[in-house]
């Protein structure tokens, strides 16, 4: 109501009278009221609400009820880095997940050629935790390119800072090579305001050099965002900074204390309702733990599944990562029964992120392919994976390890020339067919 109010309202029109023209509306069966969570939305059907919009393009109202609707959607988004500090995972949910298609809506408009431009540049900024939360960082990409590109002189210099360092964290999920210098270019300025964004840009620029190997590099960061955390209540940002310590020990071959903090964030997690980070250290502490029994990892996996809840943030992301470290735990003990479901679970993420698998996860299918035997397709896994990584510029020990696992693996059954044949195929392989061919379905 308060956002329909925000939208309608305007000098012919007060608050009140829309409640009223809302209410009348709903009387007659025009606007649909559904109410869940103790909160009552309001929704038109089909038929309806393209009958109103040509009304509204008709009477000439289209594009100042567009720019109402995005700062509406702006003033409502902008509190949510505070609320993803401070909400448990559920909260959250039920305060932003019901607007993603709204927030969509109008970074759509707001950078179309009828947007407002300072408009997309708050809304890219102050949305990007809803985006990250509910699994649609990479949709998010898109719009966080252009708010970098629309950035100038004349940009708010606070403006500008959000857009930059959201562009940062973006690009550490994404593309991982260019967040260390973004961070750079930052970080200053971030200290100088002691800015709530500093301690996220210190996870980004952290995990972007430990993912790319540069592991000496990576120790600044680390620790000045472990004294940043020190003097901080906890919160999710002390769940990342878990993650970087945890990391950082793994990739300095100290795996005892990389346990330690992966636990100890979990248990933070937990106590402050954050399910999706807990989520996310407890399947890195599986994955980084090459040593853990085959049957221990498998069932703790399951577990890690059987618990996450549609409510929970990073919901789709840690269902994807934890289910295929499932599938490699599986094609590597080969009990009976293991391969076949490790294809079906396998295959079950195709409704999750649909028909691509990206460097780590692919090369997880390579030893499905192997296990199966099916060399030959594997090979060309292989190949698509070690191209993705090379581009995203990964170089962690464990992607490394296990890309080594799979090389040798494949030696067994071709020969050196044969390899690199194969793999230069795979590497030509589009997503969707990287994907259909390490399904075992038709390409």
């Amino acid at each position: 109501m308060e956002a329909a109010s925000g939208v309608a309202a305007d000098d012919t029109l007060d608050g009140l009278d829309v409640i009223d023209a809302l209410s009348n509306l709903v009387a007659k069966s025009l606007v649909v009221a559904e109410t869940q969570d103790n909160r009552t939305r309001y929704r038109l059907l089909e038929t309806t609400r393209m009958y109103a919009l040509e009304r509204m393009a008709e009477a000439g109202e289209s594009l100042a009820v567009q720019r109402r609707h995005a700062e509406v959607l702006c003033d409502f988004v902008q509190p949510s880095d505070a609320d993803y500090y401070t909400l448990t995972d559920e909260a959250f949910h039920v305060r932003y997940a019901a607007d993603l298609d709204n927030l969509e809506r109008a970074l759509d408009w707001a950078f179309g050629p009828d947007g407002d431009t300072e408009i997309a540049l708050a809304l890219t900024s102050y949305s990007w935790s809803v985006f990250a939360s509910f699994s649609n960082s990479y949709a998010y990409i898109t719009w966080c390119d252009l708010a970098v590109a629309r950035i100038t002189v004349e940009t708010p210099e606070v403006l500008a800072l959000r857009v930059r360092s959201t562009a940062t964290s973006v690009n550490m999920l994404a593309r991982v090579a260019p967040a260390p210098a973004m961070a750079d270019e930052i970080l200053p300025a971030l200290r100088a305001r002691n800015d709530l964004a500093l301690g996220e840009t210190l996870v980004a620029q952290a995990t972007a050099l430990l993912w790319m190997g540069r592991v000496d590099e990576a120790r600044a960061p680390a620790n000045e965002l472990a004294a940043l955390i020190a003097q901080s209540p906890p919160s999710r940002l002390t769940a990342g900074g878990a993650r970087v310590a945890a990391l950082l020990a793994v990739e300095s071959g100290d795996m005892a204390a990389a346990v330690q903090h992966f636990d100890a964030g979990v248990k933070m997690a937990e106590a402050i309702g954050a399910s999706g980070w807990a989520c996310i250290l407890a399947r890195e502490r599986v994955i980084a733990d090459r040593s853990m029994p085959a049957d221990k990892a498998v069932a703790m996996l399951r577990d890690l599944l059987a618990r996450i809840r549609p409510e929970h943030m990073f919901r789709a992301d840690n269902q994807l990562l934890a289910t295929h470290a499932l599938v490699q735990r599986l094609a590597h003990r080969q009990c009976p029964g293991d391969v076949e479901e490790a294809y079906a679970l396998a295959r079950s993420t195709e409704k999750l992120f649909g028909r691509q698998l990206v460097a780590f996860t692919t090369q997880v299918v390579v030893s499905l392919a192997i296990a199966d035997g099916r060399p030959r397709d594997a090979a060309r896994l292989h190949g698509f994976a070690e191209a993705r990584r090379t581009e995203y510029g990964v170089n962690t020990s464990d992607a490394v390890a296990v890309a080594e696992e799979n090389r040798a693996a494949l030696r067994e059954y071709l020969s050196e020339a044969e390899l690199e044949s194969l793999m230069a195929e795979g590497a030509r392989l589009t997503p969707e067919q990287n994907f259909l061919l390490a399904m075992k379905l038709d390409v």
